[in-house]
């Protein structure tokens, strides 16, 4: 079939058209430096060679912040650095800015939590402050009543001013906090999604923003201090080798990091939301829209919504904002509560892929959907408790021509197809085929059981054949075959391998569905067809729970 696909694998590249306040996206006169193994003595050499010294050092994970001579610019100083042996990594001290565009005090009403479906999944409670959310931002109103008994102020939680002072003078921090933790049902202002512990880490002091070596520490010293989740409402057009390696930190760390998708209104990359590993966020408005600002494609994961949302602000106050900022807390919030009601001893991973493997369609703009807290919470119900029935998260073409259809017409056997036109690909063949996306909120080793589900139509005399992608091989491998009619309904349950191991790749399960007719088959003819999909589905059975 085709080799290992690369979805979920970002190019490194700059976004279009990410405003810059001030020209320069870093901070002249520094760089930040990884050395090379073994070159112990750099760290002490080098500085001196530039004329320069070192500002700061991040131990855990390697990096230096050299502050340059007058005479010596950022730039020409990257160009040395990365010609000297002793240097893995050199790059400017680039700024991340909070992202938020404009606010609309005309906004009526909260909507973001009843569009997420957060009432549903209260039924099963608020959620719980023994579960963390770590905001990467402004800091917090430390006063606001909306986070009484849940701030949870650590010793050195100031980054941008060197101290454990995390009072916020801009509202950005404070407006995302509220999102998703203010408190919820205590008679005042508004709901947040969860009734989490609030971890307020500041990395802005109201000038250009938070340089990298101080984000990354920020996202070090959230994990290290047991953040469940990361919610970075901030943001870059440039790729940080530095800010890469802190992210990875983080998730190797056990917390969830949700961030920013970026308010340029394009499809470029913005960072640390494009990084592998990141739930990247888009914005929706309260109709399930794309707003103008937010950004958008494969890349983005989820959309939440962003739009004229309303949430707490300095001052003891609320305040109406609009931005990918305030879509990231939606899902911080929801990825809490889902931490906070599942048994102890479910994976992060696993309440990640619930909420991704969950989501409401709202259009090809983004790669999962629109999130749905309620629905998450049912499927990791279901999966901690016996059984779950999963449906695709994702449906591509493989061979042929896609001809009408969604994601949404796998879900029943009710005619609305999936459809896929065939093609030609050996004389007396015609194929169609389309590679369906699951996402598993459990690991292979808790599957007792599995069932691949489907309802597929096209052309009498054909064949349905089923195929599963094994990760470790690279390649797809044929499970099973049946036969196909021109129309029907039957629906085909098919047993797969007991040791799912091979087929999982970060929850991941990649399917194929081929329709086939060859011309031996079909008394020496094989005219072009339409491969309809009326069900996909796979059935877990995890009879021991979490």
């Amino acid at each position: 079939m085709r080799a290992l696909r690369t979805a979920g694998v970002w190019v490194v590249a700059a976004a279009a058209g990410l405003c810059r306040a001030g020209g320069a996206d870093y901070r002249e006169g520094e760089v930040n430096v990884k050395f090379a193994p073994g070159a112990a003595l750099a760290p002490l050499v080098i500085p001196g060679q530039l004329g320069g010294t070192v500002k700061g050092a991040d131990p855990t994970i390697g990096w230096y912040t050299l502050r340059l001579p007058a005479r010596l610019s950022t730039a020409s100083a990257v160009t040395r650095l990365r010609a000297m042996p002793q240097v893995l990594f050199a790059e400017p001290n680039y700024f991340r800015r909070p992202l938020f565009n404009p606010n609309d005090p005309q906004f009526p009403s909260q909507y973001g939590p009843q569009k997420i479906g957060a009432p549903g999944a209260w039924n099963g409670g608020l959620g719980y402050p023994t579960v963390t959310i770590a905001f990467i931002d402004t800091g917090i109103d430390t006063a606001h009543p909306e986070f009484k008994g849940r701030l949870q102020i650590l010793n050195g939680c100031n980054f941008a001013d060197r101290n454990s002072d995390p009072s916020d003078a801009d509202g950005h921090g404070t407006h995302v906090a509220g999102i998703a933790a203010a408190g919820t049902n205590n008679g005042i202002g508004i709901a947040g999604i969860c009734g989490a512990s609030i971890m307020p880490v500041r990395v802005f002091d109201g000038g250009n923003g938070g340089t990298i070596d101080i984000v990354s520490r920020a996202y070090e010293f959230a994990a290290n201090n047991g953040a469940d989740v990361i919610n970075a409402s901030l943001g870059g057009a440039t790729y940080s080798q530095e800010e890469f390696d802190a992210v990875t930190y983080a998730i190797s760390r056990g917390s969830i990091f949700v961030a920013a998708a970026g308010n340029s209104g394009g499809t470029g990359f913005v960072y640390p939301a494009a990084y592998p590993g990141v739930v990247s966020v888009a914005a929706s408005d309260a109709n399930d829209k794309q707003p103008p600002y937010t950004q958008f494609g494969s890349w983005v994961s989820v959309a939440a919504p962003g739009d004229k949302i309303v949430s707490t602000w300095i001052g003891e106050s609320y305040a109406y904002e609009s931005g990918t900022s305030m879509a990231a807390p939606h899902v911080a919030g929801a990825m809490a509560l889902l931490k906070s009601l599942a048994p102890t001893g479910v994976d992060p991973s696993a309440i990640r892929d619930a909420l991704l493997s969950t989501t409401d369609s709202v259009g090809p703009w983004v790669h999962y959907g629109r999130i749905n807290v309620n629905s998450a919470w049912n499927l990791l119900v279901s999966e901690i408790t016996g059984s779950a029935t999963i449906f695709p998260t994702d449906a591509t073409r493989f061979e042929g021509s896609v001809s009408g259809g969604n994601l949404g017409s796998f879900r029943l056997v009710d005619g609305n197809t999936y459809n896929v036109q065939s093609i030609s690909p050996t004389p007396g063949i015609q194929a169609a085929s389309v590679e369906l996306e699951f996402l598993l909120a459990t690991t292979p080793s808790k599957i007792g059981g599995a069932k691949f589900n489907f309802s597929a139509f096209g052309t009498n005399n054909g064949t349905s054949f089923l195929y599963l992608y094994n990760w470790l091989k690279s390649r797809y491998e044929y499970v099973t075959g049946v036969a196909m009619t021109a129309t029907g309904n039957s629906i085909h349950f098919v047993n797969l391998p007991a040791n799912m191991s091979r087929y999982v790749h970060a929850g991941k399960v990649l399917a194929v569905l081929r329709g086939y007719l060859s011309a031996q088959s079909n008394g020496g003819i094989a005219n072009p067809f339409t491969y309809q999909v009326d069900l996909a589905s796979m059935t877990l059975s995890l009879p021991h729970g979490p």
